[in-house]
């Protein structure tokens, strides 16, 4: 089975060659990188040609993350395809348990996968490991009014079947922002497939203070408000108006409001606790005991209530 790593770039020279080590030293081997470089005026070029017998780079003007992403998938040779952004890394073994899960899996063709990760800082520096609520047992209308609400996973966790670029999509190239939340929203409400979580730690994230969405926050917001409403809209009047419904019983549920109050507390703590000890605690807060209690309880909370 050979998995594609594409790798959208626009000057990240800081990050981009520890991205592309991290792809390269794969335990899995049947992978090819393929890193489309978006207009870079830093020295990412120069830092990809190093690599040039490695890896395959495409060149292209600067028209965004989706457009790169899609351009990447043009030419991709792998049955799967794994997105990497240019200032994140991938665990060693990311694509070997991938494999090995995915294997177990019953038609996960029309699945989108996702995994746990660690989040670092921009000197690479471990400061909490995030580990994803599972909503793998939920059904498809209980699983997408989740998704309206809130997304789960980042790009760096994602994997994708060639087979839903072919029959349904590709990347939304308007979208600057948020480009993966619009195109698995869409993936999910209007095509039928479903996002499902892989119970393992298999990249780091990064957040730094260049990251898009840190600098245009309310742009982002802004931006799924809208996208989320356009999805809706593809849908018929019935159906529409039903997960309406439901995301606004959803959003009123005492369990959503104490996921609020732990991401707000986690948040809080990382600002104004020493680092050492704000590490200790936020990974409890996300840890996967708790989260998963809070979430699960939030989750079966909620559908009954709707069911009712």
């Amino acid at each position: 089975m050979k998995i594609s790593i594409i790798i959208a770039v626009y000057n990240q020279e800081s990050f981009l060659e520890e991205s592309i080590k991290s792809a390269l030293n794969q335990t899995y081997k049947d992978i090819e990188i393929i890193v489309v470089n978006d207009g870079s005026t830093d020295n990412s070029g120069r830092i990809l040609e190093k690599y040039s017998d490695v890896i395959t780079i495409v060149e292209k003007e600067n028209g965004g993350v989706s457009s790169a992403y899609n351009m990447g998938i043009k030419i991709m040779k792998g049955e799967w395809m794994k997105t990497l952004d240019s200032d994140d890394i991938l665990s060693p073994n990311a694509i070997e348990l991938f494999v090995n899960y995915v294997e177990t899996i019953k038609n996960p063709e029309s699945k989108i996968f996702y995994t746990n990760y660690d989040v670092i800082d921009e000197k690479g520096e471990k400061k909490y490991s995030f580990f994803e609520p599972n909503y793998n047992d939920l059904d498809n209308f209980e699983a997408n009014t989740l998704l309206l609400d809130h997304m789960s996973g980042v790009p760096v966790t994602r994997f994708y079947h060639k087979s839903i670029f072919e029959k349904f999509s590709f990347f939304n190239e308007n979208i600057r922002l948020a480009e993966d939340y619009e195109f698995t929203l869409r993936l999910c409400l209007v095509y039928g497939c479903r996002l499902h979580l892989i119970p393992e730690i298999t990249s780091k994230y990064r957040r730094h203070p260049k990251q898009a969405t840190q600098i245009k926050l309310k742009i982002w917001q802004d931006g799924i408000n809208k996208f989320r409403n356009e999805i809706l809209d593809q849908l018929d009047t019935d159906l529409r108006n039903k997960y309406l419904d439901s995301l606004k019983k959803f959003q009123t549920s005492k369990y959503s409001t104490t996921t609020k109050l732990l991401v707000l507390g986690r948040d809080l703590i990382l600002k104004f606790l020493p680092t050492s000890i704000g590490n200790k605690i936020t990974e409890k807060i996300t840890s996967n005991k708790l989260a998963n209690v809070v979430y699960k309880k939030e989750s079966s909370s909620w559908a009954n209530k709707y069911k009712k």
